[in-house]
């Protein structure tokens, strides 16, 4: 499946909102440095950022080397982006010298990207979460993972290294809600899913159904322990996953066939944490979604929670729990600001609801 038109027309937009970008901060250095080129100087930076963002966007096309180019350049443009704003802010309020205020401006961008990608390797916080249910009768133990947009580009040792800090949970099921795969892949760099000593269970986010092509991403999955989750009941409780979809209603429509018994601790599993009041009429006790990132760049959170009431972290809503991971891994740039790569535990209990 495609993305559809709705879609291809706001990744459109936001290239050439990307390139408006590169315009600003191109004529900004030669305004700041006094570099006294034309035109053609700020052009040249526009089309650099579109060309970068495309290169992230359609990646399986992509040469390797030249997709981490463009993943760096397009942080680094993020974040620079807002130090140049705050400087022309700056030199509207205070007499700066613009050479000094180009300088200072650039060496702060740097300084940030550098933090940003050091964040971003500095593992995954593990994140414990401990419900209660009078549905359930044995504790349960859940890791969920989410976003780790495993492509062509990394190695087997990405995976395997979430693969044994799941372990080290002791989980009795293991979820994963979606965009784990991210385009073309190889075998070698998902197969330590099958170092994971419990049940795994996928639903498929927006990133695996647009670049699922000819279904490449189960045939992958069919030879591993991974169950692609559609209705599936285990220990006690029900796990309940839908895939990704474009459009609206997704959830309505999927639980005009599925049945739910409320008698029974019911977890659905959905990549984007939307329809969370269709979810609680249907009898979902537990939302598990991804998707959000956390905004994984500031001050991008801000703009995403524009767009999600629920963001990040826990939630309730008419007693029901709804947990919204930031992501196991990034997609595009490998920088972590104002947010966190994360592992969540949530372990539920015999009890009262909490």
């Amino acid at each position: 499946m495609r993305p559809d038109y709705k879609t291809l027309a706001g990744v459109f937009f936001l290239i050439l909102i990307f390139s408006a970008g590169n315009y600003y901060i191109f004529s900004r250095l030669n305004l700041w440095l006094s570099l006294g080129l034309n035109w053609r100087f700020c052009v040249a930076g526009a089309f650099l950022g579109g060309f970068a963002f495309i290169v992230i966007i359609w990646h399986p096309f992509s040469v390797k080397s030249l997709y981490h180019i463009a993943a760096y350049w397009f942080g680094f443009i993020l974040i620079t982006f807002i130090v140049f704003i705050a400087g022309d802010i700056i030199a509207i309020m205070l007499p700066v010298q613009q050479g000094y205020l180009g300088m200072a401006a650039l060496f702060i961008s740097l300084c940030i990207t550098v933090y940003s990608v050091s964040n971003n390797l500095s593992g995954r916080r593990v994140e414990n979460i401990k419900l209660a249910s009078p549905k359930i009768t044995n504790p349960i133990r859940i890791v969920l993972i989410a976003d780790t947009h495993i492509s062509r580009f990394h190695s087997a040792e990405y995976l395997a290294g979430i693969a044994v800090e799941i372990n080290r949970q002791e989980p009795d099921i293991v979820c994963i809600s979606g965009d784990f795969a991210d385009g073309e892949t190889d075998f070698s760099a998902i197969e330590p899913l099958n170092e994971i000593r419990a049940p795994v269970y996928l639903v498929m986010g927006n990133h695996e159904v647009w670049h699922n092509h000819n279904g490449e991403i189960e045939k992958l999955l069919s030879r591993t322990g991974v169950t692609i989750l559609k209705n599936e009941k285990t220990r006690g409780i029900r796990l309940i996953g839908v895939h990704f979809k474009n459009g609206r209603h997704v959830l309505k429509d999927a639980f005009e066939t599925i049945k739910l018994d409320t008698s029974e601790y019911n977890i659905l599993l959905y990549h984007e944490p939307a329809e969370v009041e269709v979810a609680r009429e249907a009898g979902i006790d537990l939302m598990l979604s991804g998707h959000t990132h956390g905004g994984q760049i500031f001050p991008w959170n801000y703009f995403t929670k524009l767009v999600y009431n629920y963001f990040k972290g826990l939630y309730t809503f008419k007693g029901m729990s709804i947990y919204v991971s930031q992501g196991t891994g990034v997609w595009g740039p490998p920088m972590r600001l104002g947010s966190h790569n994360e592992i969540t535990v949530i372990d539920v209990e015999p009890g009262t609801i909490h």
